[in-house]
């Protein structure tokens, strides 16, 4: 047996079940973290409270990231849209393309593009077209599935 461990609970690498089960209780830990990320959004002279339940998708306009609600409010929020696709939940948002973090639960329908694309229709409407790149498309139906 190695002397090699995990580190963080001296699990020995080759014990491969435990590890497994600790790498499952990690994703489910941090799953749960995801679900619980909410954001203060300065909006006029307040603070606005702001879940990520309560997000339908964040799209960059410019060089500003809107965060839209399911209830049509829009913010603009100070984080780039990689801080924030590391701070929710993959199974419950997808980076669709380089402007576009949706939430699976805005999603209304899917519809296959001229050239391959798909689009993504979404609810409330997105301030631009949402397409998913070609390459993309599997891993995209991949997530769909997984839900």
């Amino acid at each position: 047996m190695s002397s090699q461990v995990t580190g963080l609970h001296n699990l020995p690498l080759e014990d491969e079940a435990a590890v497994a089960a600790w790498l499952r209780m990690r994703e489910r830990a941090e799953r749960l973290a995801a679900a619980n990320v909410s954001w203060l959004i300065p909006h006029q002279n307040k603070l606005i409270p702001i879940t990520a339940a309560e997000v339908a998708h964040f799209v960059i306009q410019g060089k500003t990231v809107q965060l839209s609600t399911f209830s049509g409010q829009r913010y603009n929020v100070a984080f780039k849209l990689e801080a924030l696709q590391a701070q929710v939940d993959s199974c419950q948002f997808f980076r669709a393309n380089r402007q576009v973090l949706v939430s699976r639960a805005s999603l209304v329908e899917l519809e296959h593009h001229s050239d391959r694309r798909m689009l993504v229709h979404v609810n409330p409407v997105a301030s631009l077209q949402i397409f998913i790149p070609r390459v993309r498309i599997k891993e995209f139906k991949a997530w769909l599935k997984n839900a």
